[in-house]
C-alpha cells in the first residue's frame, strides 16, 4: 500500500478502515522518530563529560583571550612609545646634527688641551677611558646639540670627566676623582 495515496484518502475522508489503519500506524511511527531526534537521551556520564569539556573549553578560551589582550595592550603600548620618542627625539636630533661644527677627534683634541691646561701635565699621556655622544636638549626640542662626554684617567690615577659641545667647542670639566684605582 502507498502511504501517499493512502493518506490522501483519509484527508478526503474516502479512506477505508484498512488504510486509515495504516496512515495512523505510520504517523505514528514518523512522531516516535520524531522524539528521538528532537530529544536524544543523555545519561548522567554523558552530561557530566559534556559539562566537563565545556569548562575546559572556556578555560582554555579565556587563557588564550587574556593572553592576546595582554600581548595586544603590550604591542600598542610600545607603538605609542616609539611614537612619542619619533616625536622628540627626531626633530631634536636632526637639530643637533645641523648645528654639529666639530667631530669626536676635534672634541678629544679640545678636552686633552683643556686638561694639560687645568692640570699643568701633558694630557697627552692621559688615558682615555670612554668617549660618549650624547644629545643635549636645552630647553625646546630644536634647541639641541650634541655633546661628547669623555673620560680619562692621568697615569697618578686621577680620573676626569670632561664634556665638549659638538657646536662650540665649548669645553667644562664636570667630574673629579681623587681616588686612585
Amino acid at each position: 500500500m502507498n502511504f501517499e495515496e493512502a493518506f490522501d484518502k483519509v484527508k478526503n475522508g474516502t479512506a477505508t478502515e484498512e488504510e486509515k489503519a495504516y496512515v495512523s500506524e505510520e504517523v505514528e511511527k514518523i512522531r516516535r522518530i520524531s522524539e528521538i531526534l528532537d530529544n536524544p537521551v543523555r545519561t548522567p556520564v554523558i552530561a557530566e563529560a559534556d559539562a566537563s569539556t565545556v569548562r575546559k573549553a572556556k578555560k582554555a578560551f579565556n587563557r588564550r583571550t587574556t593572553i592576546r589582550i595582554i600581548v595586544i595592550t603590550f604591542l600598542s603600548l610600545c607603538l605609542i612609545a616609539a611614537i612619542v620618542c619619533g616625536i622628540i627625539f627626531i626633530p631634536s636630533v636632526s637639530t643637533a646634527k645641523k648645528r654639529q661644527a666639530l667631530g669626536r677627534d676635534e672634541c678629544l683634541d679640545l678636552a686633552e688641551e683643556y686638561l694639560t691646561e687645568y692640570t699643568g701635565e701633558d694630557a697627552t699621556h692621559f688615558v682615555v677611558r670612554d668617549v660618549d655622544k650624547e644629545l643635549r636638549i636645552n630647553g625646546n626640542l630644536t634647541d639641541a646639540i650634541f655633546s661628547y662626554e669623555i673620560r680619562f684617567t692621568s697615569p697618578e690615577g686621577v680620573r676626569y670627566r670632561v664634556e665638549v659641545s659638538t657646536e662650540s667647542g665649548y669645553v667644562m670639566l664636570t667630574d673629579i676623582n681623587m681616588h686612585e684605582g
